[in-house]
């Protein structure tokens, strides 16, 4: 099972007990003593039933890093055998968002957990010195509903990755620089014109099929008002959560 580990307990540990889960990981920044407070407790309520226990540390507020890490690890578990369970609460939207589209990407469970009661007020997360968090009692856990997200094409990515090294350097970007690229890393063949030697028409047209006009299509570059192309915020997404 993977959670998020923020402000609350219960709605972390129940969820593991209800699934029986022999595995548990746990996404948290912990960056402050009160949210190390959290984590420690939940680590503490989970080595206590048994199991093995990971916390990660990573950027739970921000969309790409928080992304990465959910695929990387359901894939890693799916490739072992083992079904994923992902809790796509107890932590800040942005993670439950990208929970819900890792899991649909690589065929894990999500589930959400509805409070059945909460803490003595909704500002006091402690219980004395022990941490609680919002929520004193939660209901079972409730499986979200899903359908099957393809992910990117691993090639189109690898590719713009390739692309981007060289734009955000600010070194060439023209057609014939970034096939010239795509074949020292096996993503294009068969670049030159024989009698010239040069790149040929056939290759600069495979380039743009294959990988500029998926790009564009992706909304992972556009134009600029000068011609050229940009990387755009999708595309940073891309090259940033799908690597190899």
């Amino acid at each position: 099972m993977i959670s998020c580990v923020s402000f609350e307990t219960v709605k972390i540990v129940d969820p593991i007990k209800f699934y029986k889960a022999d595995k548990a990981y746990l996404l948290h920044t912990a960056d402050r003593d009160i949210y190390k407070k959290f984590l420690d407790e939940v680590t503490k309520r989970i080595e206590e039933l048994k199991i093995e226990c990971i916390p990660i540390k990573t950027t739970i507020y921000e969309f790409s890093p928080v992304l990465k890490e959910l695929i990387d690890i359901i894939s890693k578990e799916k490739e072992l055998g083992n079904h994923v369970y992902v809790n796509v609460e107890a932590g800040p939207q942005v993670y439950g968002a990208a929970a819900i589209i890792a899991c649909m990407m690589e065929g894990a469970t999500p589930f959400f957990v509805g409070t059945k009661r909460f803490q003595v007020k909704e500002t006091e997360y402690f219980d004395h010195d022990t941490p609680v968090g919002l929520s004193a009692e939660v209901y079972d856990p409730k499986e979200v509903p899903t359908f099957k997200l393809k992910p990117p094409n691993r090639s189109e990515v690898k590719a713009l990755r390739i692309w981007n090294e060289k734009y955000s350097k600010g070194h060439s970007t023209t057609d014939n620089s970034i096939i010239e690229s795509l074949e020292r890393e096996g993503l294009m063949k068969d670049i030159l014109d024989e009698g010239s030697r040069k790149i040929s028409y056939k290759a600069k047209m495979g380039y743009r099929r294959k990988f500029l006009d998926r790009w564009i299509a992706n909304k992972w570059v556009q134009r600029t008002d000068r011609g050229k192309y940009e990387i755009t915020e999708f595309g940073k997404v891309a090259v940033e959560v799908f690597k190899e």
